[in-house]
């Protein structure tokens, strides 16, 4: 461009350019001194806060814990309720009865909601039914399949397998829902049930279900 002092020698003068004031005065010098400085820091201080806050919900948001293909455990436990899981399973797999018994609190209350006659309460009664289990299945062996816990609830699967005494074979699998306190296990809902290797299918149970022939 040229130069605004150059001289002027055509037929109408130059036109006076007029000094530039409010909003375009702005926008051609740019922000006022620390305004750059204060948006930086605005937005680095916002991205902290939304990073802050997806762990706050990544932490939230339970996912189940991944198990370990050699040892069917927790790869880590990061709950109370995970850890007393892993417990639980230690302890069924090494036919420790005290250990076991150790993991439910005095008032247990156990409840099966497919066979509300087998329901009781007290450890004791759990101490009794565990050691039927080791002494009657010498090989038992349990698969703890996933675990999952949020507060003060767990949520399990299970495989149990062995070879019971007159040469039968156990083969179980479900889920137990379980409560826990003052790292005991307080209540369980136990859904597990016997294996059918060989049954009639899926239109057969959903005919079992609506009664239908």
């Amino acid at each position: 461009m040229l130069s605004m002092s150059r001289s002027y020698s055509g037929k109408h003068p130059p036109t006076t350019a007029r000094p530039l004031t409010g909003r375009a005065q702005r926008t051609i010098a740019g922000p006022p001194a620390g305004a750059s400085t204060f948006s930086q820091t605005h937005s680095e201080a916002r991205a902290v806060h939304v990073i802050g806050r997806c762990i706050t919900l990544v932490r939230a948001a339970r996912v189940s814990v991944p198990l370990s293909a050699s040892a069917g455990m927790p790869s880590e436990a990061r709950t109370d309720g995970e850890r007393l899981v892993g417990r639980l399973h230690a302890a069924m797999n090494a036919h420790d009865i005290e250990a076991f018994v150790a993991c439910f609190a005095e008032d247990y209350d156990s409840a099966q909601p497919a066979h509300p006659d087998r329901a009781f309460r007290g450890r004791e009664q759990v101490r009794a039914n565990w050691s039927a289990v080791f002494t009657g299945v010498p090989d038992f062996r349990a698969e703890l399949v996933r675990v999952d816990a949020v507060g003060d609830t767990a949520w399990s699967e299970w495989r149990w397998e062995g070879t019971q005494t007159d040469g039968g074979r156990l083969d179980m699998a479900g889920v137990i829902v379980l409560g826990v306190r003052d790292d005991r296990i307080a209540w369980a809902r136990l859904y597990v049930e016997p294996v059918e290797q060989a049954g009639a299918g899926i239109d057969a149970a959903v005919r079992d279900m609506t009664a239908e022939r």
